[in-house]
């Protein structure tokens, strides 16, 4: 039997970055359907019900357009130690950053509360994504020009799962689990439906994605200048793998990879494997 590992976000990730930003309805739910899809596909292709899903580590920004990031923020600003003229000072840059978002057409233009506000982070949970990644945006280039404004990348640093902490963008197989081709309503705030998976597994550590995925980074090398294909790891388009098949070989290499990172440290390890596998130097 051989197992399809897949990468959870497949081909539509950009639109429905685009579409939950600008908050259409049902946008997440024809996403998550167009994935469902995608995973009987591959069973079908393959002839096997051991479709793997793994979890990709994002960018240390991606948090801001989830709740993690500006709701952080929104619990600090009320206690910052800040004077009334640096609080009047960051309300001042963050409606300055708020008013170049573009806003739908006979929509008004809802009033920023304020830092100190109470009702802050339900201002901000109740308005699209382009909002908050303003209010996000405008805080962080006030650090060092505003005194005693909150430290937006400590605040990301904190939302973020320490055994992911310092691995790279694209890192993956820490979390991984059997997708059934099942979908669920849940009520998490950012994620309203989810693919049903089982019996959870784990590598035991995140690992870059040219050792996870070698035939799609092998592809994309092929068809893409780097380092540009990094970033289309999400959305791999025409003519690229959308899931690295398990073979021997790759039990082998990954196995191989884990016990150097071991021996010789996760750098040397991962030059040696870029090598030795895609001939990298």
């Amino acid at each position: 039997m051989r197992i399809v590992w897949s990468p959870l976000a497949l081909t539509r990730v950009e639109e429905i970055a685009r579409a939950i930003a600008s908050d259409r309805p049902g946008a997440a739910d024809r996403w998550v359907a167009q994935l469902f899809n995608r995973v009987k596909q591959l069973q079908e292709k393959f002839d096997t019900d051991q479709i793997i899903g793994t979890h990709m580590k994002m960018g240390a920004q991606s948090g801001d357009f989830s709740h993690h990031t500006w709701s952080a923020l929104a619990r600090m600003l009320p206690n910052a130690g800040m004077s009334k003229k640096e609080v009047a000072a960051l309300d001042s840059a963050i409606e300055d950053r708020l008013s170049k978002v573009p806003q739908p057409k006979g929509e008004k233009r809802p009033e920023f509360p304020g830092v100190k506000s109470d009702v802050l982070e339900q201002h901000l949970a109740s308005q699209p994504d382009p909002y908050r990644k303003a209010f996000i945006t405008a805080v962080e280039q006030s650090e060092g020009k505003i005194g005693n404004v909150p430290d937006v990348v400590a605040v990301r640093k904190a939302i973020t799962d320490p055994d992911l902490l310092y691995a790279p963008a694209g890192s993956s197989g820490l979390s991984m689990t059997r997708l059934t081709g099942g979908v669920e309503r849940g009520t998490h705030p950012d994620f309203p439906r989810h693919l049903m998976g089982e019996n959870p597994i784990s590598l035991g550590a995140p690992l870059r994605q040219e050792v996870v995925f070698p035939d799609i980074v092998k592809n994309f090398d092929r068809t893409q200048d780097p380092p540009f294909w990094a970033r289309k790891m999400y959305i791999p388009p025409s003519g690229i793998p959308h899931a690295q098949v398990a073979t021997p070989r790759w039990v082998d290499d990954v196995s191989r990879y884990q016990e150097n990172v071991g021996q010789m440290g996760e750098l040397a390890a991962f030059n040696k494997y870029v090598l030795d596998r895609f001939g990298w130097k």
